[in-house]
């Protein structure tokens, strides 16, 4: 009540909860054909045995089936993993209510594993040689988080065995570039040699 109706004394936001709470039944059941939400021992819940699907525990769910597969060896069933869990990765959790408290740190753990399962995704494709979907990959990385070095090197990589070393010579740029508006540090020594193996036409 506090949350919804913080203005509002006691008793009206307990009349306004109970009108909610009515509608929100009415509707779920109208929709579901079953009771959804129900009162019982002075609280309100979910039905007990209501088959529910949501796309963030599915989320998280494809995550650690993606991680056992790697840790027993299965390449395959980890990259179907990690490609379905990030096909139900649609944004931030509750983006139309950034400021909301009790989302924030979900939102966050949630984002940290989008960016986690991308990694993960890249470097797998690289390791089997698929370097397109891995530049690709890495392209959704470095937009969403532009300090991500082993991303950019991933990326100059790529590019560099699709026959693209130019690119792979700009997207160092990109980095540097990032760093140090972000950060207002110059690349690692690993992402600078690998420039610098670029730019001798050496192979990567």
């Amino acid at each position: 009540m506090d949350t919804f109706w913080p203005d509002s004394a006691p008793e009206a936001a307990r009349n306004s909860l109970g009108v909610a709470l009515h509608q929100l039944r009415q509707t779920l059941r109208t929709a579901t054909g079953d009771p959804v939400v129900v009162f019982s021992c002075g609280t309100y819940r979910l039905c007990q045995g209501l088959g529910l699907w949501l796309d963030c525990d599915e989320f998280e769910l494809r995550l650690r089936t993606a991680r056992d597969a790697e840790d027993r060896g299965d390449k395959n069933d980890a990259v179907t993993d990690y490609e379905q869990a990030l096909s139900l990765y649609r944004g931030e959790f509750l983006a139309e209510s950034p400021y909301e408290e009790w989302s924030a740190l979900y939102r966050e753990r949630l984002r940290l594993a989008h960016l986690d399962a991308l990694a993960r995704l890249s470097e797998l494709h690289f390791i089997t040689g698929r370097y397109v979907p891995c530049a690709e990959l890495c392209r959704r990385l470095v937009e969403l988080d532009p300090c991500r070095e082993s991303a950019h090197r991933r990326l100059m990589r790529c590019l560099s065995r699709i026959g693209q070393p130019h690119l792979a010579i700009l997207q160092f740029r990109s980095c540097a570039k990032a760093l140090q508006a972000e950060l207002g540090i110059s690349p690692q020594r690993e992402t600078a040699a690998l420039h610098d193996r670029l730019r001798a036409d050496l192979p990567v």
